[in-house]
């Protein structure tokens, strides 16, 4: 859906970014692995901003900056990306390297290429993943 409508919704306060802790990962200290939630609609982003999110806001991002920056970001600081989390925090936790593969593999699927400041396009960030990360 994110690859068709070209956006994906997060949640931003005063404080920060939607972030939790992952359900299913933890780190060597055993504690949950910090997750970056995101979300494919507003509607779903905006039933989230309760309890210690009812201070935020559903923000769009595109997804040329979703994947570059994001994502990118999000994998250096050793993180998971959390995807369309319902209000109890659960939800798809995914590496954000695996990914960036599987959106521009349907990027691809759908021929459709993305602007990028880094990259060249969308098989070029696919290509480049894969040789950082083969």
């Amino acid at each position: 859906k994110i690859c068709e409508n070209g956006v994906v919704y997060n949640l931003e306060s005063k404080e920060g970014f939607a972030l939790c802790g992952s359900n299913q990962f933890q780190t060597e200290t055993n504690e949950p692995v910090a997750v970056f939630c995101f979300w494919n609609n507003k509607e779903s982003a905006k039933e989230c901003c309760i309890e210690d999110w009812a201070n935020y806001r559903a923000v769009e991002i595109q997804l040329a900056s979703f994947i570059e920056d994001w994502c990118v970001g999000i994998y250096n600081d050793s993180f998971l990306v959390g995807l369309d989390f319902n209000s109890k925090m659960v939800g798809l936790e995914i590496d954000p390297i695996d990914l960036i593969l599987a959106i521009t593999k349907k990027l691809k699927s759908l021929k459709i290429d993305l602007e990028f400041d880094q990259f060249k396009g969308v098989v070029d960030i696919e290509n480049q993943i894969k040789k950082m990360f083969g």
